[in-house]
């Protein structure tokens, strides 16, 4: 199953108000005029941050499951604690930056990770213990993201060093894209990508083409293009890892991602029984 309802009807409505966004800033009497480079740059520019917000709100169906099946299965937390740092981070270099395309959809985004990152400790079946999908535990995520989030505002408020913010933001938004990844051997084991987040993977790889091209083109800033380069790539290998493996009907079950009715109604439809029998009669 490589979709379920929840994620598609998710995915669906959230491209459905990005097209509206952009007819919008562009009717369609326009698009003549926007196919000029520049034009192009623009829309991009526009994108990008709304881009970044889809990537923010992709987490929520997983989220949702976790929450309604109250347990985190196979997922990884790695992409919600390195959400966490990450936002915090690249808002910080926005600010200091002054650059509102960073800081603003950073700033939002913060908010939704601060939020997963409890939802998924609330469930997790230990704290304290270490758990093959995360990794580490829950306990060692919290304090490595206050210690990232605490150099990272010292370092801005008393050394206004905004490379050394931006080389920090880039190595934690290169842990985000490919934290899916995590959980890896088990895709391998169970040949199944149930534990790798479909709507993250999807808008992690949209969001990166968007930035690249902003960053490469409008702001000429590395510290945007290459880590978004690479996150492209990563976003595109979970793509292919769903798109080979799927979600599998056992595994995603117990992660809440397949929708429990439809598993159960197929099941039911493939075990009637033979019209060709005939009942034996009991003496």
């Amino acid at each position: 199953v490589f979709f379920d309802k929840v994620q598609f009807s998710f995915l669906f409505n959230m491209l459905t108000n990005m097209a509206s966004a952009v007819s919008s800033v562009a009717p369609i009497s326009a698009l003549s005029q926007m196919m000029s480079p520049p034009a192009l740059l623009d829309l991009a520019g526009k994108l990008a941050p709304m881009a970044s917000m889809v990537l923010f709100m992709a987490p929520i169906p997983t989220i949702t499951s976790i929450t309604k099946n109250k347990k985190v299965g196979a997922l990884p937390l790695l992409p919600y604690s390195s959400m966490t740092a990450n936002a915090f981070l690249w808002t910080i270099y926005g600010l200091m930056k002054k650059e509102a395309k960073i800081w603003s959809s950073n700033g939002v985004g913060l908010i939704f990770a601060i939020f997963y990152f409890t939802q998924f400790a609330r469930f997790a079946p230990s704290f304290k213990m270490p758990l093959s999908t995360l990794p580490g535990s829950v306990k060692q995520h919290v304090f490595a993201t206050l210690a990232i989030m605490a150099t990272a505002s010292t370092i801005a408020l008393t050394m206004g060093a905004t490379q050394v913010v931006g080389i920090m933001a880039v190595i934690l938004c290169l842990a985000l894209f490919g934290s899916p990844l995590t959980a890896l051997k088990t895709v391998f084991d169970t040949k199944s990508a149930s534990s790798i987040p479909l709507p993250l993977a999807l808008a992690t790889t949209v969001n990166c083409f968007l930035w690249i091209i902003v960053g490469f083109f409008d702001m000429k800033d590395p510290l945007a293009v290459i880590p978004n380069s690479i996150g492209l790539v990563l976003g595109l290998f979970q793509l292919g890892l769903k798109v080979k493996y799927g979600n599998g009907l056992t595994t995603a079950a117990e992660n809440g991602s397949v929708d429990t009715v439809d598993t159960v109604m197929t099941f039911m439809k493939n075990t009637k029984p033979n019209k060709t029998s005939r009942r034996i009669p009991t003496p």
